[in-house]
């Protein structure tokens, strides 16, 4: 963990886990826990946001594009770059 926040500093990194893989080391539990322990070193602000808020805005950005791509394949924009990007998505356009 010492690399990750030296090599890119605690405002570009988040919680992750390769859970079920982590499970042949160690319980779920233990493996939150030492990212847990270690990050008690650091600010409060830092360790919220490495556990919480990032992960928080990336959901808020897979949520937003979502909405974006079911605007498009629902055929809510008739232009014909939309019609492109729906066709990219995988989304059928349904023609009147």
């Amino acid at each position: 963990m010492d690399v990750a926040f030296e090599s890119f500093g605690p405002s570009r990194l988040m919680i992750g886990s390769d859970w079920p893989v982590c499970t042949l080391a160690a319980s779920y539990t233990r493996a939150i826990n030492l990212v847990e322990n270690y990050l008690s070193q650091h600010a409060t602000e830092v360790q919220e946001a490495i556990l919480v808020k990032r992960a928080a805005v990336l959901e808020v950005r897979d949520a937003t594009k979502a909405r974006i791509a079911a605007h498009i394949c629902n055929g809510k924009n008739k232009r014909e770059g939309d019609a492109a990007d729906a066709s990219q998505r995988g989304c059928a356009r349904s023609e009147k």
